[in-house]
């Protein structure tokens, strides 16, 4: 049964829920580092930096830089829907 959320939407809520839980205080320390970018410690060889190439992105500024979030959520809204038509045919 397909799904009624495109993939856009469900990069939407993650991306959302992740600054909640970053803004609430729930991802510091350790998870924080897990999902920051370090390209640095990927060169030399750091192979537990990977994550963070891919991850960096659900990462923002958290409250009350609520302008930001909103802006990327829009842009993405706006252009995702665009790619994800162009790409899935």
């Amino acid at each position: 049964m397909p799904s009624t959320y495109s993939l856009v939407q469900r990069i939407l809520l993650i991306w959302i829920l992740v600054w909640i839980a970053q803004s609430l205080g729930g991802l510091s320390g350790n998870t924080f580092q897990f999902m920051a970018m370090d390209p640095k410690a990927l060169f030399q060889g750091h192979l537990s930096a990977l994550p963070g190439m891919f991850l960096w992105p659900f990462v923002h500024a958290p409250f009350p830089s609520l302008s930001h979030i909103f802006f990327n959520c829009y842009l993405m809204w706006v252009f995702g829907q665009e790619v994800e038509a162009l790409y899935r045919g």
